[in-house]
Parts: C-alpha cells; sequence; structure tokens
C-alpha cells in the first residue's frame, strides 16, 4: 500500500480520536449531511479540477498551518502522483458537540492491473455558516518569532523543469510550517515568465550555484541537490543557525503599494560585531501561491519572487528603498515583503557574507 498523498496533513492532522473528542453521546443531523456532500463532492473532482471539494472548504480555512490553497494543491497533486483516473471517497469517524470531527478519506487507483487503495484520517473542524457547514480548520497559528534566536533565511534555486526540485522546495515548505516566523524562505527560478531571468542568473553566479535545486542558508551553508540525504541536512542547517545568537533586528517593516512598485520602509538595529562595510539591505516581493508547478509532477513553487531591490546601509536606521515588477497587472492575491540585511563582498566568501536578520510582511 502507497503512502505518498498528503505529507504535509499526515503529518499535520493524523492523530488518534480518543486524545482529541469528547465521546458523550451526541447527534447531529446536519453534521453526517455535511459528509454526505463531501463524499458526493469528491466523486466529482478530477485531474486540474477540484473545485466541487474545494467548495466546502471555508475561505478562512486553516489547520496546522495549511490553508485552502495549500488543501488545493494537495488533491490536484495526488493525480500527478498517482494516477489520472482515481476514486474518492469520505468516512465520518467520529465527532462531538463542538464540531470536531475525525474522518478518513480513501483514495483508489488502479496500478499494473491491481486495484489498489489508502486511506487516511484526518482532524478537522467544522464551522456553521449560512449555507450550512463548512470545514474550518483548527486554526492553529504558526510558531511565534523568538526574538532571542536568529531567523534562519534561505534562497532557493530552481527551475520548473527540475526533476530534484519538487521535493526540495517541499522539504522548505513544511520546514517553515514547522518553525513558522523563525524560518524564510524565497525561491528564484528559472525560466518562468514572472520573476526576471537575471534574477536567478545573477543569484546563481554569486554564490556558484550551478546545480538545481540549490539552496543557501543564512548567506554562508550551500546545500546541492535534492536527494534524500541533502534534504535532511536542511533541517539540520536550520538547527545549527537557530543556535546561534542574533546580531541585528528588523524593529519595524512597512510597505505602500503602487501600480509595479512595492514601497517598503524599515527599521534595523544593527549590532556593533557587524561591520558597517559591505552591509546590503536587500527586499524581495513574493508571490506565495504563483499558481507555477513543477513539470516532473504537480508539486507547487512556493515563495516566488517577481521583485527585487537592495541598497547599501551603514548601520542601524530607518531605511526607505522601492522594488519594482512588471509581469504583474497588480500585486496577487497571496502576496509578501521579504527583507533581509547581508554582508556582501563583490567576490562572495562563504565565511563573511552572512545574513544576519531577515523579516516578512504580508501585503
Amino acid at each position: 500500500m502507497k503512502k505518498i498523498l498528503f505529507p504535509l496533513l499526515v503529518i499535520a492532522f493524523i492523530i488518534t480520536a480518543c486524545d482529541v473528542l469528547d465521546h458523550d453521546p451526541y447527534d447531529n443531523a446536519g453534521i453526517e449531511l455535511f459528509f454526505g456532500d463531501l463524499s458526493v463532492a469528491l466523486t466529482q473532482i478530477h485531474k486540474d479540477d477540484v473545485s466541487a471539494v474545494m467548495a466546502l472548504y471555508s475561505d478562512d480555512y486553516s489547520n496546522n498551518q495549511l490553508s485552502k490553497a495549500d488543501i488545493a494543491d494537495k488533491y490536484n497533486g495526488v493525480f500527478y502522483t498517482l494516477s489520472d483516473s482515481l476514486t474518492f471517497s469520505a468516512k465520518l469517524v467520529e465527532y462531538n458537540k463542538y464540531f470536531d470531527v475525525t474522518w478518513d478519506l480513501t483514495i483508489g487507483w488502479e496500478e499494473e492491473a491491481v486495484q489498489r487503495d489508502t486511506t487516511y484520517t484526518f482532524h478537522d473542524v467544522l464551522r456553521k455558516e449560512s449555507t450550512g457547514f463548512m470545514l474550518y480548520g483548527n486554526q492553529v497559528n504558526p510558531p511565534a518569532l523568538d526574538p532571542t534566536k536568529p531567523v534562519v533565511f534561505v534562497e532557493f534555486g530552481t527551475s520548473q523543469s527540475c526533476g530534484n526540485c519538487p521535493a526540495a522546495s517541499a522539504e522548505l515548505s513544511d520546514l517553515q510550517m514547522q518553525y513558522g516566523e523563525q524560518l524564510i524562505f524565497v525561491e528564484y527560478c528559472y525560466n518562468q515568465p514572472a520573476t526576471p531571468e537575471h534574477f536567478y542568473v545573477d543569484w546563481a553566479s554569486y554564490y556558484g550555484a550551478y546545480a538545481q535545486p540549490s539552496a543557501m542558508f543564512q548567506g554562508n551553508y550551500l546545500i546541492q541537490g535534492g536527494a534524500p540525504d541533502q534534504l535532511v541536512e536542511y533541517n539540520q542547517r536550520y538547527n545549527q543557525i537557530v543556535e546561534g545568537t542574533p546580531q541585528a533586528f528588523v524593529t519595524s517593516l512597512d510597505a505602500t503599494t503602487e501600480p509595479g512598485l512595492v514601497i517598503v520602509g524599515t527599521t534595523l538595529d544593527i549590532g556593533p560585531g557587524i561591520p558597517a562595510s559591505n552591509l546590503y539591505l536587500r527586499a524581495a516581493v513574493v508571490d506565495e501561491h504563483p499558481e507555477v508547478y513543477y513539470s516532473s509532477g504537480h508539486e507547487p513553487i512556493h515563495n516566488l519572487v517577481f521583485g527585487l531591490s537592495e541598497m547599501a546601509i551603514t548601520g542601524s536606521d530607518y531605511y526607505e528603498m522601492e522594488i519594482e515588477y512588471d509581469y504583474y497587472d497588480q500585486l496577487p492575491q497571496h502576496c509578501k515583503v521579504v527583507v533581509w540585511v547581508q554582508t556582501r563582498t563583490d567576490i562572495y566568501d562563504n565565511e563573511t557574507c552572512t545574513v544576519h536578520t531577515a523579516a516578512e510582511l504580508a501585503l
């Protein structure tokens, strides 16, 4: 039995019902009717169109940091992972008066003339809206930023045709969901219309990151390739960096927008141990869910950079800078600005070209 569907969801949701549910006898015909509707909707989804089932997820859905858009990506992706032809069914296992529900999702497919299936158990929460119940999620927020620890910043080089990139991009997304604001990452995608090509080329040339995928942690640690042992190193590098002592802080971050332009203002507190020479403030405008997918599967590209700017700075102060973009007529729905402070010499030095701090702001 293959268990490759929804890797994030399994980590996020799978629990034993006895841990969370009130076992007092409780019946609610509306909840049971909702799961009938969910079962019907699951029979109506197919490759590249999962709108029927997503109509039953609230727009405000959030479950262990997974949004409605994340869930849609997972439903879409399973067709590329398992088969173009799948069957889905939902079974309500248990629920309580607080609308906590445990339910099973079963997926079936044919492989080499053999009928196969796999079942996943999810914990979710329903919310009663004007049209009936909707899947709402548990609304658990990402872990809060710990100001006593460094913010870990990752720049990721990729392309849609890269075979090992989907797993690496997904690993970074998993880590960001696990660590919240303590980890920030952006992606430069080669030969993708939303990202000017020189963004990727300049980044790869500066770091010598010519393989795909490549992940640069904190400006100091380059990991190239997407083999399992290399992906394990992502978490190892995070843990190594986060144990350090922060020397710089973003104490305020704001942004205003105009057509084709984002104006960023930020206050920086730069510690005395960071030399003022070769110190830069860099900023990117990022599309969190760009609806751009890898050609080797249906794993989405995350945090796509489509605007980039930098300025030399001298230390602690308030700075304002402009980020231009020209691909979009207006900013995407899920968009944020990311800023980071880095020492950048003309020739890269992995010991000195450190990212000292980073922050992000939803637009």
